[in-house]
């Protein structure tokens, strides 16, 4: 009887005994393997940093060795190979140049040297290695980093040209060389002379250290290293699981199997019990539903209390299966079936979703004699699903159907055979709204688009947001010929519509492709892009319109298109293709006969046919080609002007238009003063042309372009005013000549009475800082007559003059007189 009372006890003992033997053997396993390890790493990484050092002093020296004693420029040649030896060999944070006095002559990195301020360092001329001598190393300590330093003089025949001084980064260097040891369960530093250079992790004393001394450019070092332990060690986890092992066999026996079973079993059911409280209700129901019994939370659930709901519960249903008891699907599959939902109203009417699993309950026979369950509250759970499968189908923006969702619809209703007509939408100015004035305006105008591409919408059409500024429509049940009128309607509502922005004010159009799909046959990508082609068909063909893309015509491919435009600007460019035109800029007062033309671009395909500016132009902006035409128009237009020296004494001026692009282009700035300056035409007969997008988007090198090339003596117009940021802040900053009022107001003024204040507007703030005004699109004498009323001088358009070859500007025209001759006008 004593020997098996103390028995459990005895064979704890004995187990822990034998785990505390075994931890012993692992611990002192332990430890030696990791002063190994310590010394590896040691030994790989100083070898590491040596040969790495090594490799980029020696550069340095065959640098210093191959130095030229009779090259020109000794800071251009020692720039070109500095470079060079930094870009083979990284880790230098840069390599400087120093004269004989230790100043400063040139360093490959602007950056770090403005940032450090490395022509303060004292050491550079303190520590001046002497004429004829060895390098000098040395280290640097800033306030945010460090850095290692070499410095060689420059001999030849013992006399020092100066030095050159390599500058190492040193914490990139070891993080570089060392970062894979982070990783690791290592704690590591590094030391120059006692100075800490990099450390991981801290050092315990009881542990042992292995040190590996190095040279690194010319500095001794030491690379210390020390294992870790990472988390619980072996030892540890042996010893708890002996202890573990004790305890489980001191537990067992104890305590007998018959008794462990009954414990099991009452855990079960308690547990199972406090698992259905939360949000759950038990019920025990006869086999017609009649409730039996339901347990108390009910009421916390459905607001009606147990008594209440056990008698009516049918009555508070609103909507359930059409077997609400599955009773004979619980017999015939012998276990739980599927659960089922119900819902139920409570008293304050909110709907409630109850899923309810039942269990049968069978008599000595195995016949039914009630069913028992669990009903669970999942509304939230539901309205959530509800809440994620709306977000997975429908735009957050506007809230339309996303491209998935419509793809999804487009590919059931194209399964289907329907009759139905599919639409490809583009907006024509959303990127100006969003690149003038920000994304948020940009959404604003998508949810403004977005409903009134919802008008008139019947119940069946489908409307999506498919990209940045694209929309899906599909009609249903109309024709052809309905859905173009819709369309018209459409485009009418739209171009009508004004988007205002805090003080800008924007006109809006689209171009839409559509396409009639009927019967089954139709892959839901071929329709997709033939629509999308048609839409850029439109585009193409002048913007806020539609393109009816038949079934029957050749597949429309508008990139296929894009790539042979692409190829006849490349080959406009390369064999000087492009045709230059001419349009007047006619002085409005009839005395005054200034020579005042703009330069126009025509392009003409292999075919013939003309190809017009509005399609060629972005599409080389896009593929960086507008640098390249800039330059071309230009330097074709001086050399016409140089050949016809009797034109170029009656020229008043001649406007040359520049793209957005070109404005930051340091070399086209350089080639145009350059042309000037050998030139026979003055810098003040040439004006240039930049539109107000442009120029705001790019103001900081628009007002240096512009100040460079004013300062010579040329002149600048703003092109398109008024379209663009439409705001006058910028107009008083802008260093130009000459404001072209957008043609959009000068057109329609004589009918518009809000064209006619905006044009006086634009005319009377341009007078009063000094800028002269010229109105594009004048049409007609009233228009020329308003013009004048508000101190416009200058006109352009059809009515005044339509664009010729520049080649009949050289033939005689008396009806033009010579500047000299026609006065101040």
């Amino acid at each position: 009887m004593l020997k098996a009372r103390y028995l459990p006890v005895l064979v704890a003992l004995v187990v822990l005994l034998l785990t505390a033997l075994f931890c012993g053997y692992i611990r002192y396993a332990e430890l030696k393997n990791s002063e190994v390890k310590s010394a590896v790493i040691a030994q790989q990484v100083g070898n590491n940093l040596e040969v790495f050092s090594a490799d980029r002093v020696r550069a340095m020296q065959d640098l210093i060795g191959s130095w030229p004693v009779n090259h020109v420029n000794h800071v251009d040649w020692f720039n070109v190979r500095s470079r060079t030896l930094a870009r083979m060999l990284p880790g230098f944070a840069d390599i400087l140049l120093l004269d004989k006095q230790g100043r400063l002559l040139w360093s490959i990195n602007k950056e770090f040297r403005e940032h450090t301020q490395v022509a303060d360092w004292p050491q550079l001329k303190q520590d001046l290695p002497a004429q004829g001598g060895e390098a000098r190393a040395l280290f640097v300590q800033l306030p945010e980093k460090s850095y290692n330093l070499m410095i060689w003089p420059v001999l030849s025949e013992h006399a020092t040209y100066g030095y050159i001084a390599a500058v190492f980064d040193t914490p990139e260097i070891l993080t570089v060389l060392t970062g894979g040891l982070e990783q690791e369960d290592l704690s590591f530093a590094v030391l120059d002379q006692q100075r800490l250079v990099k450390q991981h992790n801290v050092f315990f004393s009881e542990r042992s250290i292995s040190e590996q001394p190095l040279e690194f450019a010319g500095r001794p070092w030491v690379f210390r290293v020390q294992s870790q332990p990472v988390g619980l060690s072996i030892s540890v986890l042996v010893l708890l699981l002996g202890l573990v092992i004790a305890c489980i066999s001191a537990w067992v026996l104890t305590h007998s199997l018959g008794k462990q079973r009954l414990l099991a079993s009452h855990e079960a059911k308690y547990r199972r019990l406090v698992e259905g409280l939360q949000g759950h209700f038990i019920y025990r129901a006869s086999r017609d539903w009649q409730v039996e019994f339901v347990s108390e939370s009910v009421s916390h659930i459905l607001g009606y209390p147990a008594a209440e709901f056990q008698l009516h519960h049918l009555d508070y249903i609103s909507k359930a299966p059409e077997e609400r008891a599955l009773a004979q699907a619980v017999i015939a599959r012998g276990k739980t079936p599927e659960p089922y939902l119900v819902e139920y109203q409570t008293p304050a009417g909110e709907r409630k979703l109850i899923e309810y699993r039942d269990a049968p309950v069978l008599g000595d026979h195995g016949q039914l004699v009630a069913i028992e369950g669990i009903g669970r509250d999942v509304t939230a759970e539901h309205a959530m699903q509800q809440k994620i499968r709306y977000q997975a189908d429908h735009d957050q923006l506007t809230g339309l159907l996303n491209r998935y969702a419509f793809n999804r619809q487009l590919d059931q209703l194209l399964n289907k055979g329907a009759d139905c007509c599919l639409c490809y939408i583009d907006m024509d100015q959303f990127k100006l709204v969003n690149d003038s004035c920000g994304h948020l305006a940009g959404d604003e105008l998508l949810r403004h688009i977005a409903g009134i591409l919802a008008l008139d919408l019947g119940e069946k059409d489908v409307l999506a947001r498919v990209g940045g500024d694209e929309f899906c429509l599909i009609y249903f049940g109309l024709s052809l010929e309905q859905v173009e009128e819709r369309l018209r309607s459409l485009l009418r509502r739209i171009s009508e519509y004004r988007f205002v922005w805090q003080q800008h004010v924007f006109e809006i159009g689209a171009s839409i492709g559509v396409m009639a799909l009927s019967g089954k046959g139709h892959n839901a990508v071929s329709v997709v892009q033939a629509v999308d082609s048609g839409c850029y068909q439109a585009k193409v063909s002048g913007k806020n319109r539609y393109f009816v893309v038949h079934d029957k015509t050749e597949q429309l491919n508008h990139r296929q298109f894009e790539l042979k435009l692409l190829h006849t600007v490349q080959q406009a460019l390369a064999h000087q293709q492009f045709q230059l035109y001419y349009q007047q800029i006619k002085p409005l007062d009839p005395q005054c006969q200034e020579l005042h033309y703009e330069v126009l671009l025509r392009l003409q395909s292999s075919e013939g046919e003309w190809i017009s500016p509005a399609i060629f132009i972005p599409l080389a902006e896009r593929h960086g080609l507008m640098q390249q035409i800039d330059a071309y128009v230009f330097n074709h237009v001086m050399t016409e002007l140089e050949r016809q020296p009797q034109h170029l004494d009656r020229l008043t001026k001649c406007a040359i238009n520049l793209s957005g692009l070109s404005l930051g282009d340091e070399q086209l700035l350089a080639m145009i003063s350059q042309r000037f300056a050998r030139s026979k035409v003055r810098p003040d007969q040439i004006c240039f042309e930049i539109t107000e997008t442009a120029a705001v988007s790019n103001m900081a090198s628009a007002s240096r372009f512009i100040n460079s090339l004013r300062q010579i003596g040329c002149r600048f117009s703003l092109d398109d005013f008024g379209v663009g940021m439409s705001s006058f802040s910028y107009l008083k900053h802008m260093k130009v000549d000459y404001v072209k009022i957008d043609g959009s107001f000068v057109r329609n003024m004589k009918l518009d009475s809000a064209d006619r204040a905006m044009v006086k507007a634009i005319a009377e703030i341009a007078q009063s800082l000094g800028k002269e005004c010229i109105a594009e699109f004048v049409s007609d004498p009233e228009s020329v007559y308003w013009l004048q009323q508000f101190g416009v001088r200058y006109g352009q358009g059809y009515s005044l003059h339509q664009p010729e070859p520049m080649t009949r500007l050289w033939l005689p025209e008396p009806e033009i007189i010579p500047l000299a001759q026609a006065g101040n006008c």
